[in-house]
């Protein structure tokens, strides 16, 4: 294709100051090759060395040499709804460094057993003691899941835990509640387990118990009543860009879709959270630029601009970046530079954080991640990715939103960073471009899997994903109920109610 004399001088102006979106994600390739070969060799000589767990220090870390983490900061005042940013990433370096890879499962057990003990374990030992028990006293260890199978009769399970001691190996019988809790544990999760005697060296399992909360809380209550929506997989730039879908949303969000109830819901909405995916990059995965509309990341950015800046300057946005975004693709990841978002980041209702993000909104605590290893959850579970919010339980379950290490390519530093060290009010992650909302009981969270404005690719019939483009959903505070709109190229219509 032709391009305009403007266009190539634009395009000479930015080779001069910058790398292109695609040199960016060569490099990231290379690095991360790299890097993934000297995770798998630093973890080998952590889980040799059984990570050095006793050294664990209880102390919160504020700011590290690779991490620097925002905690409780004002994003600015607004006289239609208030946001605190709790935590976010503002900036990132990997390093190759066992003693960060040391310091981050060091951090995450200690985190994770405070809080086990928290829930009244009694008797805690650690695997060196073992010997020295007497056989029908109640016991607990509290351990790292460092492998995990079933017995050859099919009739137990074995979980081989990790803890300042060493290695222990835990006999799990499979009946009852214990079947369901053993199918739940995810490798390198911190358990307790609960035990009155041992035989062959194996402790005998009574009960399993997770760090997450067991039962239901009361969820911060607004002094106003607004609404939230939320998006993600937006992926502009990409030839299945859903542009009618998109600018049918927006006209939705301010009031301009010609229906009662339309403009009645849309009269209160004040926030907007963009989970990730905003473009669809450039050289993401092989053969790419066959799939995209706009083939310039800073385009895409370009195109983004001029829909966001048609909605209600009274909304305040919040995006954190995605796989498909030029944020780097570890996890997690810091906020897309403003030299790409370019004429974005001037736009006052609009504001980039990092991935994940922890957010104050009203007093509504709501966690914003973009869902990088769901789909590894529901592998490892067996249970489909069809309904997002499952593998979103199993997270909340286990306060980690990717314990198994191992599956995407995880920054190491002092503290752990997907952490959930704050129970959310509100949840919400996307990458699987399917809607899906559930109460869960551990904890009362509104977990939501928000949906894409994008059509189905080559990537996603690979994945067995079926998207649901157009649906998003709308939560009404502080009754938590939630509505869920689908936008097409006509027009905008009520799907449904989730009420409380």
């Amino acid at each position: 294709n032709q391009r305009t004399l403007v266009d190539f001088l634009r395009k000479e102006e930015n080779l001069k100051k910058r790398k292109s979106h695609e040199e960016i994600f060569k490099t990231t390739d290379r690095e991360e090759t790299k890097f993934s070969d000297k995770n798998i060799e630093m973890l080998n000589a952590i889980k040799k060395s059984h990570i050095d767990l006793h050294k664990i220090t209880s102390r919160k870390i504020q700011q590290v040499d690779n991490f620097k983490i925002v905690e409780k900061e004002m994003l600015r005042e607004s006289d239609k709804v208030k946001v605190d940013i709790i935590k976010t990433i503002t900036s990132l370096q990997a390093k190759e460094s066992y003693e960060f890879f040391n310091k981050m499962f060091r951090y995450r057990f200690n985190k994770l057993k405070n809080i086990l003990i928290s829930k009244g374990l009694k008797n805690i030992i650690n695997s060196s003691e073992l010997k020295n028990i007497r056989h029908g006293e109640e016991h607990h260890l509290i351990v790292m899941v460092y492998e995990k199978r079933i017995t050859k009769g099919g009739k137990g399970g074995l979980l081989i835990g990790e803890d300042e001691g060493g290695f222990v190996t835990i006999y799990v019988p499979l009946n009852g509640d214990l079947l369901q809790k053993f199918n739940r544990v995810l490798l390198d999760s911190v358990i307790g387990i609960r035990f009155r005697k041992m035989s062959g060296g194996m402790v005998l399992c009574e009960d399993i118990i997770f760090a997450g909360p067991s039962k239901a809380r009361k969820r911060s209550i607004p002094n106003e009543q607004f609404k939230m929506v939320f998006v993600s997989d937006l992926h502009v730039g990409s030839k299945q860009f859903l542009k009618g879908y998109f600018k049918n949303f927006i006209k939705f969000v301010n009031g301009e879709i010609e229906k009662p109830w339309a403009k009645k819901l849309a009269r209160e909405i004040k926030f907007i959270g963009i989970v990730g995916d905003l473009v669809d990059g450039v050289g993401v995965y092989p053969n790419q630029r066959e799939e995209l509309e706009v083939d310039v990341i800073y385009d895409q950015f370009d195109e983004l601009y001029n829909y966001i800046k048609l909605i209600n300057e009274e909304i305040e946005i919040i995006a954190i970046p995605g796989n498909h975004d030029p944020a780097g693709k570890f996890i997690p990841q810091p906020p897309i530079p403003n030299d790409f978002l370019g004429k974005l980041s001037d736009l006052p209702n609009f504001k980039m954080l990092g991935n994940p993000s922890l957010l104050s909104v009203e007093g509504v605590k709501v966690l914003l991640y973009h869902g990088q290893g769901l789909e590894d959850i529901a592998s490892a579970l067996s249970i489909g990715i069809l309904e997002p919010t499952r593998m979103m339980v199993e997270e909340i379950r286990n306060l980690h939103l990717l314990p198994t290490w191992g599956y995407k390519s995880v920054i190491p530093s002092e503290y752990d960073p997907l952490l959930i060290e704050e129970i959310p009010d509100i949840y919400v992650s996307g990458h699987l471009h399917r809607i899906d909302a559930r109460i869960t009981t551990l904890g009362s969270s509104l977990l939501i899997n928000s949906s894409t404005f994008q059509g189905i690719t080559s990537w996603q019939i690979k994945m067995g994903i079926e998207p649901t483009p157009g649906i998003f959903p709308i939560v009404d505070l502080p009754s938590y109920d939630v509505y869920f709109i689908k936008c097409d190229d006509v027009t905008c219509e009520l799907l449904n109610r989730y009420k409380q």
